[in-house]
């Protein structure tokens, strides 16, 4: 019986710590679709390691300014995970990074 409610704990924290950045964490700037998906998706690119597509779960565009777009990545419990630059020219990169180099 102690085992049960052990694994019911535990899957419970596991289920609260996905769900926190999936409903809790929104976009801070409006941008049109085509532009936030874009820039959602060249996040996910630069993102790309295997763990790291399992540790994200929502990546939200927190900056626009001209050419330059800001997003934030989540992870468990809503920890902010990445912090990327995106530049039209192609010269996007990683500002900041938790955890993985």
């Amino acid at each position: 019986m102690k085992g049960i409610v052990f694994v019911l704990i535990i899957i419970s924290i596991v289920c609260i710590s996905i769900l926190i950045p999936k409903y809790g964490i929104h976009d801070e700037v409006k941008l049109p679709v085509e532009e936030r998906t874009c820039a959602i998706h060249d996040t996910n690119q630069i993102l790309d390691n295997p763990i790291e597509r399992f540790l994200i779960f929502k990546t939200i565009v927190v900056n626009n300014n001209n050419d330059v777009i800001h997003t934030n990545s989540y992870t468990f419990f809503g920890l902010k995970y990445a912090t990327v630059e995106l530049v039209c020219n192609g010269s996007s990169k990683v500002l900041w990074r938790r955890w993985l180099v």
